[in-house]
């Protein structure tokens, strides 16, 4: 298991994934949308391991908890217009660090079966 540090703070990547999980669901609780929450319920455990997956990548962490910071300085601010792309962005970095998960992993599968 990795392990990372912020601050005089130890977490093990395990529980950050928890203490991500839990980031997202307290803001999809706070919106009170019945439809949004059930959605998110659905694929509830994909973004999980989604989120441990990309939490493995060194320095993810770190990025995650600058991302959460400014998502929540956004909520905080009223910036609305803002918050829109940071979340984007947000979302679409663990996507990102997995798919060159999956392509090196058929790389490495193609070769082994070369030799």
């Amino acid at each position: 298991m990795h392990e990372r540090y912020y601050g005089n703070l130890h977490i093990l990547s395990k529980e950050f994934s928890e203490y991500d999980f839990q980031f997202h669901t307290k803001i999809i609780d706070y919106l009170e949308n019945e439809q949004f929450s059930n959605v998110f319920a659905m694929f509830m455990y994909r973004m999980k391991r989604l989120a441990e997956l990309s939490l493995a990548h060194k320095g993810r962490m770190e990025q995650t908890y600058e991302e959460h910071m400014a998502i929540l300085d956004c909520m905080k601010n009223g910036d609305t217009s803002h918050i829109y792309e940071i979340t984007l962005k947000h979302m679409e970095t663990p996507a990102i660090s997995t798919w060159k998960i999956y392509r090196y992993q058929k790389i490495l599968n193609t070769l082994a079966f070369s030799f």
